[in-house]
Order: structure tokens, then C-alpha cells, then sequence
């Protein structure tokens, strides 16, 4: 089992693409919508709308993206007249599709708010989680330096009293460096990010930042290291709903335990991993996680169990 395999699989699951629910409307005229945007006031979101984009957001956290990209679809098409609604549905839509490794589709779903033009009658804080996911979008898509110039843009315009708000764009940098296998780097930023984010108390950006110092960890061979951050990961996140990022989490720390020796370990962890993964639309990443699993039995001589687990990944493969 190899730390950077499991990370690709983080980075593209793009097994699934073929059921994702991708609507044209996330393909836009950039010209002729930010027309649309300047020209019109707008209406402030709905209460239906807002409790709709709270679902789908809670969608999101437990890995049911597919589900999550079919409601967006109808919630864009009715809040066209509400602005702030609309920004909001098409961030959703382009975490969905950066889940399924669509990183030209999430770029599209959000390509309208690249400009401060685009960006003008949005709330401030909406519009810096617009720019950050853009920036991420732009980094999977291979475009590493325009991602950090946005990004350090992005952070020169704050101002110097807000500092919590720059949580987002240390822990998006971070994710640039990583991808590029900078993970010193990574790791300063992902600190940075959590000195922000103390100030907040943001459980979500703590969980995620305490995350991306545990992978910085692992990939430099920190192994223990690694595993300590990750715990502090899990006890963050607590009882709240975050399904993906708890497979994400304890799948990386079965790797630690992989390379540390301590299989027994490794296998409780994957048998939490596919747990939660199984719960999602994500179901390739389950196969990954019953494969090490397999493995991390044959290292303790538990071949018929070991057996098992790689054949019900062959039929989740199968299936995907």
C-alpha cells in the first residue's frame, strides 16, 4: 500500500464521473453573465432556497455528491434572480465536481466569479470562498502559479486586522504545494491556516488544516507524527456530520501504520475507512480501502479473510 497511490485515489475519483449528474447550466457565457450580474439588483435569497442550500451542503459533508449535483441543478435554474443564492449553489456545485475529480467542470460552474467584476455585489465572505475555490480548481487542472498569484492576491487584499478570514487561502495553498510535492511548504501553510482558524473556532477548517499537517507528515516520512495529527483531525470533527473527510482521514492513517509496521492498526483503521466510504456516492474509494485492506491481512498471515476483502473489491469494481 502506497501513501501516494492512496492520495492519488484522494485527488481523482474519477471512477464516478460517469454517474455524475453534470447540468448545462454550470457551462456559462462568461460575457453575457456578468452582464447579467451587473445589470440586475437582485433578490435577497429565499427561505426555501436557503434551508435547500443547507441540505446540499449536508449532502456534501457525507459524501453523497451525486445526489448533491442533481438538486443543484434545479436550484440554479430557480435562483437566477437571486444572486447571492446563485454563488452559493454554484460553489456547492464545484466541491461536488472536484469530489469526482471533474476539475474542468467545477472550474465552469464558478468561472463567472474569477473577476472582482464578477465578484461585486456578492457578501465578502462568499466571495473569498469563491476565490479560493477557483484558485483549488485551477491547481488540479495543473495551472500551479496562476493558483498561488490568486491566492496571494487574495491575501495582500485582506485586511490586516482580519486575520481569521485568511484561513481558507493558507489551507488552499497548502493544497497547491502539496499537489506539486512540496510538503514543507504545504505544511507551514497548513499551520498558518491553523492559527486562523483557532481565532474562529471554525471546527470544519481546523479538522481540515490539522489533516493537511498529518499528510505533510506522512509524505516527509513523519509517520507518528502524522498519525497524532490525524487524531486531532478526528476529535475536532466529534459527532458532526463529515462522513468523507472521516474515510479520507482514517484511510491516510491506516498508511501511516503501514510503513511504522503495525498492521493490526491498519486494519482497524481501513475497517472504519470502508465504513464510512460505504456510506457515501464514493464507492471507488471503498474498493481502495478493502484492496489495502487485503493486504494488511496477508501481512498478518489472515489469508482467508484476506481473501475476502480483496474479492468484494473486485465486485465493487465492478460495479463502478
Amino acid at each position: 500500500m502506497d501513501c501516494r497511490a492512496i492520495a492519488q485515489a484522494f485527488r481523482s475519483a474519477a471512477v464516478l464521473s460517469n454517474n455524475a449528474d453534470f447540468n448545462d447550466d454550470a457551462v456559462v457565457d462568461l460575457a453575457r453573465a456578468r452582464v447579467r450580474l451587473r445589470s440586475r439588483a437582485g433578490k435577497p435569497p429565499s427561505e426555501s432556497h436557503t434551508k435547500e442550500l443547507a441540505d446540499i451542503n449536508l449532502l456534501l459533508d457525507k459524501g453523497h455528491s451525486v445526489e448533491a449535483q442533481s438538486r443543484l441543478g434545479k436550484l440554479i435554474s430557480e435562483a437566477r434572480n437571486e444572486p447571492v443564492t446563485l454563488a452559493q449553489a454554484r460553489l456547492a456545485l464545484s466541491l461536488a465536481l472536484e469530489m469526482h475529480g471533474q476539475h474542468q467542470e467545477s472550474l465552469a460552474a464558478i468561472a463567472t466569479y474569477e473577476t472582482a467584476e464578477g465578484r461585486a455585489n456578492l457578501p465578502p465572505d462568499l466571495a473569498l470562498r469563491l476565490r479560493v475555490q477557483i484558485s483549488v480548481t485551477l491547481n488540479y487542472r495543473g495551472d500551479h502559479p496562476k493558483a498561488i498569484a490568486l491566492l496571494q492576491a487574495a491575501l495582500r487584499e485582506l485586511p490586516e486586522e482580519d486575520n481569521a478570514a485568511a484561513g481558507p487561502i493558507y489551507a488552499a495553498i497548502a493544497r497547491v504545494y502539496r499537489t506539486i510535492n512540496e510538503y514543507s511548504i504545504a505544511r507551514d501553510n497548513s499551520r498558518r491556516a491553523l492559527d486562523c482558524y483557532r481565532q474562529s473556532g471554525h471546527w470544519r477548517g481546523l479538522a481540515e488544516a490539522y489533516f493537511g499537517v498529518a499528510f505533510a507528515d506522512q509524505h516527509e516520512g513523519q509517520f507518528e507524527s502524522a498519525l497524532e495529527n490525524f487524531a486531532q483531525a478526528l476529535k475536532l470533527i466529534g459527532d458532526h456530520p463529515a462522513t468523507f473527510l472521516l474515510g479520507k482521514i482514517y484511510s491516510n492513517m491506516a498508511g501511516s501504520c503501514f510503513f511504522l509496521k503495525r498492521p493490526h492498526e491498519g486494519v482497524d483503521y481501513l475497517q472504519k475507512a470502508i465504513g464510512y466510504y460505504e456510506c457515501t456516492q464514493h464507492k471507488g474509494l471503498a474498493a481502495i480501502g478493502y484492496n489495502n485492506l487485503g493486504i494488511n491481512l496477508i501481512l498478518l498471515g489472515r489469508w482467508d479473510a484476506a481473501q475476502e476483502a480483496v474479492g468484494t473489491r473486485a465486485r465493487r469494481s465492478h460495479r463502478i
